[in-house]
């Protein structure tokens, strides 16, 4: 079940790791690749979202052994500092050069029906920005990582060329982060749901908090 929920107004500022110039989703995306598991995803996308600290999917890194992440500018191994298999979201953090980065809202982001952005997703072993619709905002209904029990993300559907391994990758509108691609349709190649990591990210945020150098990332899924 999919039901369109209501907004409210908010104006989304954007920060970058120098405070001169607007991060752009090239500069801030990354490649999040994984080992640990026979069946985990190779790699999957995700953008920093502060110094050190990169914004993904939980699918992408559970039960994961080791984890690296890689832009233009980098490679550097990673651990998880946050990490949610009900609402399918993950925080890493790295020990590197200081990168641009974009701040997540602290309340949920106004993005009318159809409105345009870009997300930047790995393509032959480099990134690319790609356009995406968010077609409207929904309530997902459906189950945890582990396929184990029901839960509701709050999120989008969207339109956009997606393939297997772009879960993660984060949708800007404006320079502005505003959903995590989760999980494609089976049935078009164009349209998929991402999940609202503010209106979802209560535990993301409490783990956060609590400044533990690493949480546990949960256990390989089946």
């Amino acid at each position: 079940m999919i039901r369109a929920l209501l907004v409210s107004a908010l104006l989304v500022v954007v920060s970058c790791a120098d405070d001169t110039d607007r991060a752009l989703p090239t500069e801030v995306a990354v490649v999040v690749e994984v080992s640990g598991c026979r069946n985990l995803l190779e790699y999957g996308g995700g953008s920093f979202i502060a110094p050190g600290q990169v914004l993904t999917s939980a699918h992408v890194v559970a039960g994961a052994s080791e984890i690296v992440v890689w832009n233009a500018d980098g490679r550097w191994p990673a651990q998880v500092a946050a990490f949610d298999p009900e609402l399918d979201l993950a925080v890493l953090t790295i020990d590197g050069l200081p990168q641009p980065y974009v701040t997540l809202p602290e309340t949920p982001a106004v993005v009318p029906r159809g409105t345009a952005g870009v997300v930047v997703l790995r393509r032959d072993d480099r990134l690319i920005s790609i356009p995406v619709e968010l077609v409207r905002r929904v309530e997902i209904l459906t189950e945890d990582i582990y396929r184990e029990g029901e839960t509701r993300r709050p999120g989008y559907e969207v339109r956009a060329e997606i393939r297997p391994g772009d879960s993660g990758a984060v949708v800007m509108v404006n320079g502005s982060p505003v959903a995590v691609l989760w999980s494609r349709s089976r049935n078009e190649d164009t349209r998929a749901w991402a999940i609202d990591p503010v209106r979802g990210g209560e535990l993301i945020t409490a783990q956060l908090s609590a400044e533990s150098p690493r949480v546990d990332n949960g256990r390989c899924r089946s």
